[in-house]
């Protein structure tokens, strides 16, 4: 996060939640490599950081990461309250929906994740845990319901490749 009253900006466009006080500078320059400086730093992330959204009320920060890892953060106190595996591959893009309720989670994997965040842990309990996933969208494989019960010529190993691509097969009566 960026204390964004250190470059003059307009806190009620720009900065989500109440800029915390500026941090001591004992770089001895004004403004340490001409830009802003961090008001919080969350640590927990071992992987490159793919995409960030904010709650509604802003007390809470969701990230996610290249490993396909959701991560919960308390703004206030820059702690990592859930951790989550959501995504083969990195995660691409989070949205928070504007009433707060649930998150849109969508990654490389080719996955949107909806999830509850009514319900679950977010803090409210003694072991944190992470919101319910209440829904998975996905897009079709390349050969959804393509039926190949009657093609003659392939091998077994073909057939696989095909069921696992999305074919199907009727049962033999």
């Amino acid at each position: 996060m960026w204390d964004m009253q250190s470059v003059g900006a307009d806190r009620a466009g720009l900065c989500p939640v109440p800029c915390a006080d500026p941090i001591p500078n004992t770089t001895g320059l004004d403004q340490p490599f001409g830009g802003p400086r961090p008001s919080r730093t969350f640590v927990g992330h071992p992987c490159v950081i793919s995409a960030l959204a904010w709650s509604p009320r802003g007390d809470r920060l969701v990230s996610g990461d290249s490993d396909g890892i959701l991560r919960w953060w308390d703004v206030q106190s820059g702690e990592c309250v859930s951790i989550q595996g959501a995504h083969q591959g990195k995660i691409q893009s989070i949205k928070v929906s504007p009433d707060g309720k649930s998150l849109a989670s969508c990654g490389d994997d080719g996955a949107i994740m909806i999830w509850d965040l009514c319900s679950g842990g977010q803090g409210q309990t003694a072991v944190p845990t992470a919101p319910p996933l209440l829904r998975t969208l996905r897009r079709d494989r390349p050969y959804e319901r393509l039926n190949i019960t009657e093609i003659r010529g392939l091998n077994e190993a073909q057939k696989t490749a095909l069921h696992d691509l999305g074919a199907i097969e009727d049962p033999i009566v």
